[in-house]
């Protein structure tokens, strides 16, 4: 089951739970607009939750001939690390008495990366597995326990002496039908409004309900300069999304993403909506703050519709929106 899928797309740092994190246009990613950005001896953090098992993703690129650097803790303790080290142009890998590295290599500064990482915790069938670029580059099996907790909760990326970029982050447990063993390659495309919707209840910032996506369509978002809202349960608005370019392109999954918050009492909540062939589908609702933050809507893997994988056509007529519960 997929846990979560980021990459820098909505042009802010509210993926992470916390660190010295910032969002970047340059230098480009291969997909979008942005990556994030960590500089020398900072560290970003995102807490997913306890895993014994897990297969984890991220693009990554250094400006600096040191240290770029994830790792995975359960509180104190470090479980995992994988360093990617520029000086000598190779992986290093250590999970407490447990360390290795891929000897020569060929990392290289100012180039993206795309590196993948299996880990099972266990005393004995325990697993370390990392891939750069599709290609297994670090293989152990045995104790990956040793005097550690039985799980992780928290991801760290970190860079020594250089800048690290980071994109299009994904992380898979291993349960469930799909998404359950390696992420591989992807890349995160956000499809910003750009035209009115079947549907127009909420009240813009400038007074009227007219041309509502111009109060949305700014990446990254200018909180409360622009917006739309409601007191009202059950109003929503839908709005037309930017064109896909799907050449050399599959679509895994859609979802809805928007920055929120409350203006009334505690326990203010939302849904995120799409429209497809004709048919409109409204997430669970969601708790809302009194300061802007990252909601999340359902994640489609197949077209809801159809009950069929997403096509280019499905994404050029797509609708999406935001609903006051």
């Amino acid at each position: 089951m997929r846990l979560f899928t980021d990459g820098a797309e909505m042009g802010d740092v509210l993926f992470w739970d916390s660190g010295g994190v910032t969002v970047v246009a340059s230098p480009a990613p291969l997909v979008g607009v942005y990556s994030y950005a960590i500089g020398g001896q900072v560290t970003a953090v995102k807490s997913f939750g306890a895993l014994s098992e897990f297969y984890f993703r991220v693009r990554m690129r250094w400006t600096g001939n040191e240290v770029g650097r994830f790792s995975f803790w359960n509180g104190a303790s470090e479980l995992l690390r994988v360093d990617c080290e520029l000086t000598h142009a190779r992986l290093n890998v250590a999970n407490g008495s447990v360390s290795g590295n891929t000897g020569g290599g060929s990392l290289r500064v100012n180039q993206w990366y795309l590196v993948e990482v299996y880990f099972k915790i266990d005393a004995t069938v325990g697993e370390i597995r990392v891939k750069i670029d599709g290609v297994s580059e670090y293989s152990y099996s045995g104790n990956t326990r040793q005097s550690f907790p039985a799980s992780v909760e928290d991801l760290y990326l970190y860079a020594y002496n250089a800048v690290l970029y980071a994109d299009d982050l994904a992380l898979n447990d291993t349960t469930g039908g799909a998404d359950n063993s390696w992420c591989g390659d992807g890349y995160v495309e956000c499809l910003v409004p750009d035209g009115n919707g079947d549907r127009s209840d909420l009240m813009g910032s400038d007074g009227n309900k007219v041309d509502n996506y111009l109060q949305v369509d700014e990446v990254p978002s200018d909180g409360d300069t622009t917006y739309n809202e409601s007191g009202t349960a059950g109003e929503y608005d839908l709005y037309a999304l930017g064109a896909f370019d799907g050449t050399n392109k599959t679509i895994r999954r859609v979802f809805v993403e928007s920055r929120a918050r409350s203006t009334g009492a505690v326990g203010d909540q939302c849904k995120l909506v799409v429209k497809t062939g004709g048919s409109v589908y409204k997430s669970s609702a969601i708790d809302l703050g009194s300061n802007y933050d990252r909601q999340l809507g359902t994640d489609y893997t197949t077209n809801p519709n159809s009950g069929v994988a997403w096509t280019d056509a499905d994404l050029d007529a797509l609708q999406a929106g935001f609903e006051v519960v």
